[in-house]
């Protein structure tokens, strides 16, 4: 599969939401060709990030991870438990498209990471 050998991963659409009403925080990365990651958190009733890279059979919920958004980049740095279950790299990179409310995206990166407070 070529999408988890690439440095940079350039999504065709990118869905988030800050806190939908059942207090759910989400991104969703539509990566093409049917594959996608993943992450969300619900505030009320998790205490660890779920993520799902291409199908469920590559999920972990896990807090062993890290990020960082400058400008439009936004990295990840995975933890040796989501490498081995989403079969992903330890690195990624992700563009955001200059197109999206990256106030409201931040938002939504900082209530999914909420979970790292928990434990």
């Amino acid at each position: 599969m070529l999408i988890k050998n690439k440095s940079m991963w350039n999504p065709v659409v990118i869905s988030f939401d800050e806190s939908d009403d059942e207090g759910l925080s989400y991104i969703y990365f539509d990566l093409g060709n049917f594959h996608y990651f993943t992450l969300t958190f619900n505030q009320d009733e998790d205490d660890q990030i779920y993520f799902e890279f291409n199908e469920q059979t590559f999920s972990i919920e896990s807090n062993n991870v890290t990020y960082d958004l400058k400008g439009n980049i936004l990295s990840f740095d995975f933890g040796e438990d989501i490498q081995k279950s989403l079969k992903i790299e330890k690195h990624i990179d992700i563009e955001i498209n200059i197109d999206t409310d990256m106030v409201s995206f931040r938002k939504t990166l900082e209530n999914i990471f909420l979970a790292k407070n928990r434990i």
